[in-house]
């Protein structure tokens, strides 16, 4: 089967699951739910980041929260060891920890579709996309429901992400137009408190219903999912503020790398894919990697950018 066509097959499995699946939520249980959602996807060797991401957030947030995690494949059973973490008034949904939506890699466009759509079925005011590798500060749910209060016309939120040595990885990006290529750059100065951005970082995004009911991720993308939701996000024209006030820990861990997913074959079908969605003129260029040629096309020579 060549990579186009288990692309398609994972839609179509995605699509129907969730068309049951979807249907399945009872009124009983929605009424359980809490005002926010976290949704979280996780693959092999990062279970370690994992539970060190779910012990970090039992311990901030104070408030009542469901949390969502897709299991992408990974090889040990962690169901056991994250209920032992679980508040006593939070609910953890389990995606794919029995292999009941796939048994193949979907990768992070897959995984995060499944989790923003399965929480769009509650009654929710607020979802937080975050990375298996986050370490949130105590007060980071508060300035950041705060900021929402603070400015309700915008529909996405995200705070200073900082390295494990302190210092700041980004706050926010700006996307722009520079001699016929889109640019996208991660924001590293400060502009105040808060401030307007063009994006969230993939790993910190904080979504208000207005906003998250309208978008979903792709699970045609098994990376580089996170530029597709960008383009949706200014194309539905809902506004992104950068919170300066708080902030998250973004931790690398060491993970084994999953064969195929990031290999050059795949990054070039999903640059082919995203120009196929949006057209070569409305995305020309993305930061994370540099002068990817593709050679069946000389217009479409994509120069990656990046200023760090």
């Amino acid at each position: 089967m060549t990579l186009e066509n288990h692309a398609l097959s994972l839609v179509k499995l995605a699509l129907s699951y969730d068309s049951v699946r979807l249907k399945t939520q009872t009124v009983a249980e929605v009424a359980k739910m809490s005002e926010i959602a976290f949704i979280i996807p996780f693959s092999e060797g990062r279970e370690i980041s994992l539970l060190n991401c779910v012990q970090s957030l039992t311990r901030s947030i104070k408030e009542d929260f469901d949390l969502y995690i897709y299991d992408d494949i990974s090889r040990t059973d962690l169901t056991a060891r994250l209920l032992e973490l679980k508040p006593t008034k939070s609910r953890f949904v389990f995606l794919n920890f029995r292999r009941e939506i796939s048994e193949n890699r979907v990768g992070c466009g897959g995984a995060r579709y499944h989790l923003l759509e399965r929480a769009k079925v509650g009654s929710y005011k607020f979802v937080a996309s975050v990375d298996d590798d986050t370490q949130f500060r105590e007060s980071w749910l508060e300035e950041m429901v705060r900021a929402t209060q603070l400015y309700p016309d915008y529909g996405i939120f995200t705070c200073r992400i900082l390295k494990e040595n302190g210092g700041l990885s980004a706050l926010g990006s700006t996307i722009r137009s520079v001699d016929g290529f889109l640019i996208r750059q991660d924001i590293r100065k400060a502009k105040g408190d808060y401030f307007e951005v063009d994006a969230a970082p993939g790993g910190m995004k904080f979504m208000t219903r207005k906003a998250f009911t309208k978008l979903s991720f792709d699970p045609q993308f098994f990376c580089l999912e996170d530029i597709d939701f960008d383009l949706n996000v200014i194309r539905e024209r809902i506004k992104v503020l950068a919170v300066n006030r708080t902030s998250i820990l973004h931790k690398p861990v060491h993970a084994p790398a999953i064969e195929g997913f990031r290999s050059r074959e795949v990054i070039e079908s999903m640059i082919r894919r995203i120009y196929g969605k949006w057209g070569e003129n409305y995305l020309r260029s993305y930061q994370c990697f540099k002068k990817l040629d593709l050679p069946d096309d000389d217009e479409a020579l994509i120069h990656f950018f990046d200023e760090s």
